[in-house]
């Protein structure tokens, strides 16, 4: 950038020149040209933006969209040096700023995405950015700063509170600690807006004195072409859509205002700028959550979409009003203006936010693993079931009661609220950044992982359920799911549907009424004791308002047809109610299904191994945004295989690429299943293996089961078509329980049943195994799960 001396600038700031920049429809064309670009290739990347999205699409789409504006744009802004072009030569300084700005920002994000099951602190890149910004204003605006303009800042918090205020409504506030992450890209995103403004009429700082409506539109025009890319780089791309949309006007009143600012202090206003732009993205921000926009997206839009349109519909009356008064600005001089609009905006979105909205933050929780873990292979050895399981129980309650002790007292000391675990060992504590930092550094700890809570839904959204899916009617015909494996075959020629067998269904609730699920719930209408947990909402009997769980359920033992094993009752634990867990529910639901306790019970006194499951199934992930590692869910895993508890677990849906299967199905002794099509297709959403990330490249998924187009039960009495692992893995679940049921001798013997099971199997042929092409491979394991034939080979005992 070329500088003015300060008295040069001053003297030329003071007897203004007229503007030698042309304007009308050549600057019109220009300015249209200039921006189609990122305007296009923003919205382009703003909707493939995504945690799912591959790196190499995500990273390219970054180049294409920030290199050519970096590059192509500085060098025009630094060549460009004819007069006459000097308003042109400032666009092209704004997009070039702008550009390195997302490219700094997605090369961040890449370098987080690549650290898998590595702590990257949120921060790093909002506080990044924010040093770039302030690096740009320091080195190129130090002799442009312009007096404080008290009034036109007020102006800016006033204006970008009311686009932003609809946000109070219907967003929920996350942590403290997201709170501060949301407050720093708000700081980032209205710096280099800013910035860019300012560098809009760097060359020609006249002309927004002489067109102020034409600057206002200008300036307006380059915030709408840039939002996309500023909010893509993020990788949200639901969420990104939704806020840029509904603050779309603030750059008319940020542009405006600094005009005005600028007027006052006879330099560009950008404190009246940042401030209008903190305050609109700042509130949206701070009430939603990227991540859960990206993995439950028909939930929130629900909500959001309300931010969306009432936003829209308040920030375009903001730019158009602000147009129509830029050439009125003088009327806005008085201090009063300022002062009463800013208060008005505060206490209008304070009043919403207390009245309308849910005032609060979620609580910042955090799972302690200490460093001492308990074995329990011992009970591998042991006779009689009940007495191996209540061995393991016993064994893993004391070893925690014993080792985590030091620390219970600690906290108790200081009044830190903590929640102790026996299957893992390891805690859920309550506490700010401090304490989780001082007791991170303690000896008997060995890691700490996030246990982000799920905001909840304002009211007028609540969680659309199952039930709004196309209702079908009761399938006569068994289907071709389990038709497919031979289950039918199972109950009809050999008698068995799974009787006394128990299920345990984690997952998103039950609908107990259900006509498929109702006389197999273990439990009853009055009474849910050591049936049924809900660590979610405490919920005293079972529910489920997502309906995922239900059909999981109903895949497992439903009756009218639906399920593989009709005979089995099921008992269940709410550890999902929305698509987005962490990994202290997930430990409460797999102690609950396996020592269950009454609903006011504890688990540690209370718990009943001989009331437990058999087997349960998990049709959900634990990835590493809910705050889970590979190792610490395959400790309780580990346990439960040594106490006799078959788990069997989904896949996983990030196929069809190879090494895409994650935590907990990755463990090496969980059971994780695949999915297939009609036709015998391995479905492409199916993850594959091998498993990479802890260097042993073990062979994953185990099975296949057909998981696309299953028909199964949703709350309200009806059916629906789902497809996913979720599906593949209550197959696999009901032929467990129909060979259990078959020869009880079985039962607990995990090892016996996974050889029948892969020796039963059907090979499937796949173009890419992921490794070695014979069986198992890393696309379909052992291959499909055959009922009839591992039915019947339990029950001729030659295995």
């Amino acid at each position: 950038m070329e500088e003015l001396k300060e008295s040069e600038q001053t003297t030329a700031l003071q007897n203004p020149e007229p503007s030698s920049n042309p304007h009308g429809c050549v600057l019109a064309i220009v300015s249209a040209l200039a921006l189609a670009y990122p305007l296009v290739l923003g919205f382009f990347w703003l909707v493939i933006a995504g945690h799912s999205t591959p790196i190499p699409l995500y990273l390219g789409t970054a180049s294409a969209y920030a290199l050519p504006l970096a590059f192509l744009c500085g060098i025009v802004a630094w060549r460009l040096r004819p007069p006459q072009f000097a308003l042109w030569r400032g666009l092209a300084l704004a997009l070039a700023i702008h550009g390195a700005y997302v490219w700094l920002g997605a090369l961040l994000n890449t370098l987080e995405r690549l650290t898998v099951y590595f702590d990257v602190p949120d921060l790093i890149q909002p506080l990044a950015l924010l040093i770039y910004g302030l690096v740009i204003l320091a080195a190129g605006f130090r002799n442009r700063l312009p007096r404080l303009s008290l009034n036109a800042i007020l102006l800016g918090v006033a204006t970008g509170t009311i686009i932003g205020a609809v946000w109070l409504v219907v967003g929920v506030a996350g942590t403290f600690p997201e709170l501060i992450f949301a407050v720093a890209e708000a700081a980032s995103i209205a710096l280099i807006t800013a910035l860019s403004l300012g560098s809009l009429f760097y060359y020609d700082p006249q002309f927004p004195n002489e067109y102020p409506f034409w600057a206002t539109l200008l300036g307006g025009f380059l915030f709408v072409a840039t939002l996309g890319g500023v909010f893509a780089l993020r990788g949200f791309g639901l969420q990104g859509t939704f806020i840029g949309t509904s603050i779309l006007g603030g750059g008319f009143a940020a542009t405006g205002l600094a005009i005005f600012g600028r007027q006052q202090s006879n330099r560009f206003g950008w404190l009246a700028a940042f401030f209008t732009v903190f305050m609109a993205s700042v509130l949206p921000l701070s009430m939603s959550s990227g991540v859960e926009g990206a993995f439950m997206p028909d939930e929130v839009t629900f909500a959001w979409i309300w931010g969306l349109l009432i936003g829209l519909v308040v920030s375009t009356a903001v730019a158009i009003a602000t147009l129509v008064a830029v050439n009125w600005r003088d009327y806005l001089n008085h201090p009063a203006i300022g002062v009463s609009a800013a208060s008005l905006g505060i206490i209008t979105a304070l009043l919403a936010y207390l009245g309308l909205g849910q005032p609060g933050l979620q609580p910042n929780l955090f799972v302690v693993v200490m460093a001492e873990q308990a074995d329990t292979s011992f009970a591998l050895d042991m006779d009689g079931y009940d007495e191996r399981r209540m061995a393991v129980y016993e064994h893993l309650v004391d070893q925690s009661n014993a080792s985590q002790a030091e620390l219970r007292d600690w906290l108790d000391q200081r009044g830190v609220d903590y929640t102790p675990y026996y299957l893992v060992n390891a805690m859920r504590v309550q506490a700010g950044p401090l304490m989780r930092l001082r007791i991170s550094l303690r000896s008997d700890v060995d890691r700490i992982l996030h246990n982000v809570p799920t905001r909840p839904l304002p009211s007028f959204a609540e969680t659309p359920s199952a039930s709004s899916a196309l209702f079908l009617a009761s399938p006569n015909d068994v289907p071709w799911g389990i038709e497919r494996i031979g289950a039918d075959r199972v109950w009809g020629e050999l008698g068995i549907t799974g009787e006394n067998i128990v299920v345990g269904i984690a997952d998103s609730g039950v609908d107990p009424s259900h006509p498929a699920l109702r006389a197999q719930y273990a439990g009853s209408a009055d009474n849910h004791d050591y049936t049924w947990f809900d660590p979610w909402e405490f919920s005293p009997e079972p529910i489920d308002e997502n309906g995922h769980g239900t059909h999981v359920a109903g895949t497992v033992l439903g009756q009218t047809n639906v399920g593989v094993a009709p005979g089995a009752r099921w008992i269940a634990c709410r550890n999902l109610g929305r698509n987005r867990g962490n990994p202290a529910n997930y430990v409460d639901c797999m102690q609950f299904l396996f020592a269950p306790f009454p609903l006011e019970g504890d688990p540690f006194t209370d718990g009943d191994p001989t009331r437990g499951a058999h087997l349960t199934n998990n049709s959900w992930g634990c990835p590493e945004f809910e705050g889970c590692d590979a190792e610490t869910l395959a400790i309780a895993i580990d346990h439960l295989r040594n106490a006799g508890q078959m788990t069997v677990f989904g896949s996983g849906n990030e196929g069809p690429s190879c090494r895409t299967i994650g935590a907990p199905a990755d463990a090496d002794v969980a059971l994780s299943v695949g999915a297939i099509a009609l036709g015998d297709r391995v479905s492409s959403f199916s993850s594959r293996g091998p498993i990479a990330h802890d260097g042993s490249n073990r062979t994953k998924p185990d099975i296949l089961a057909p998981g696309q187009d299953v028909i199964s039960s949703i709350p309200g009495g009806g059916y629906a078509a789902f497809s996913g692992t979720s599906m593949a893995s209550p197959h696999l679940s009901g032929v467990v329980a129909l060979l259990w049921s078959a020869n009880p001798d079985l039962i607990g013997d995990i090892e016996r049943t996974e050889q029948i099971l892969y020796e039963t199997a059907e090979p499937i042929i796949v173009e890419d195994p992921c490794g070695a092409s014979d069986r198992p491979n890393n696309s379909i394991g052992y291959g499909l799960v055959n009922a009839y034939q591992a039915v019947v080979l339990a029950l001729s005992g030659g295995f």
